[in-house]
């Protein structure tokens, strides 16, 4: 995907990365450490920087091998994490641990919150304690954040939807998003979809990193309330 704002900037997911470099006989989801070690001992580095996002997430062997790729050319390599961000099914680590295993010594701490809107990073901190202090640079709106606790969701989904229908809202600028957890995910996904082609409906974790104008979260009390943040 090459990036509007910056039109010689790829972005990718890291399996992505390994299909674009490495050969079509190694298998890069069953073996992605085969893949990755073809791309760093043959592979032209063709990259001035790399920035990786939810470092956090990522196998910490991936993470050595890529900073050893791109450092071995003077190229800079640029960690972002956020151990709060990781889903229960993956391994949690530390801005500590990486910055051990990476022998990084430089950290820089981001403190503004260009996402969520006032009302619902604040609403999050009531979950959660971060481990900085950080702000919203968003200004309070009356509709940054509805919560609506209901015995038939279901039913209350469709109204919903149908009220943004009626004022006129694109749906494709809405996205349904559901835990990984949700055992019905694809049966809701297939009643939602056929009737509002356009709208997205997915998981929460392959929804990480995206954005949409209206998300609306589907959540249970059996829910992992860390995909919620």
């Amino acid at each position: 995907i090459k990036s509007e704002v910056y039109p010689s900037t790829e972005v990718m997911t890291f399996h992505r990365f390994l299909k674009t470099n490495a050969p079509n006989s190694i298998n890069i989801l069953n073996d992605s450490d085969t893949a990755l070690n073809y791309i760093v001992n043959n592979c032209i580095n063709k990259y001035d920087t790399l920035i990786i996002d939810e470092s956090q997430s990522l196998n910490i062997r991936w993470l050595i091998q890529l900073k050893q790729y791109f450092t071995k050319d003077d190229k800079e390599v640029f960690f972002f994490s956020d151990t709060i961000q990781s889903l229960s099914h993956e391994e949690k680590k530390t801005d500590e641990y990486i910055m051990k295993e990476l022998s990084i010594s430089d950290k820089y701490v981001l403190t503004k919150n260009y996402r969520a809107p006032e009302k619902v990073y604040n609403r999050l901190n009531e979950f959660f304690e971060p481990s900085i202090e950080p702000s919203s640079i968003r200004e309070i709106t009356n509709k940054d954040l509805y919560e609506v606790f209901d015995e038939d969701p279901r039913e209350r989904l469709t109204k919903a939807f149908h009220y943004l229908e009626e004022n006129n809202v694109n749906m494709k600028n809405v996205a349904l998003l559901m835990p990984s957890t949700v055992g019905a995910f694809d049966s809701i996904k297939s009643l939602y979809q056929e009737k509002y082609p356009d709208l997205l409906v997915e998981t929460i974790n392959k929804f990480r990193g995206m954005e949409k104008p209206i998300v609306v979260i589907l959540l249970t009390i059996e829910n992992d309330f860390n995909e919620l943040y």
